[in-house]
């Protein structure tokens, strides 16, 4: 079952083949797997998969997604989060 963070896409991404995609890209797979590894729970995935997957911006991510975010800070804030744990990750 694919995981609920997963499930809505994103504009840009609809946009996209998924399989021309990975076709051309086949270690990003195994990249994502490691992103996710470091993440702590389903808010964290859903962020990351729309901002590192989908390639939206906090402010793309507040318009097309409303009601899973209070505003663009708090987008802003867990973005931060989620960039410290995967940089502090590489260190330890």
């Amino acid at each position: 079952m694919e995981p609920s963070w997963k499930r809505y896409g994103s504009p840009r991404a609809q946009k996209r083949s998924p399989n021309a995609y990975q076709e051309s890209h086949p270690d990003d797979l195994e990249v994502w797997d490691l992103v996710q590894a470091k993440l702590s729970n389903e808010r964290e995935h859903r962020l990351a998969y729309l901002l590192y997957h989908c390639g939206l911006e906090s402010a793309e991510i507040m318009r097309c997604y409303p009601q899973e975010w209070s505003d663009v800070h708090e987008v802003t804030s867990l973005r931060r989060i989620i960039l410290e744990r995967l940089i502090s990750s590489n260190y330890t």
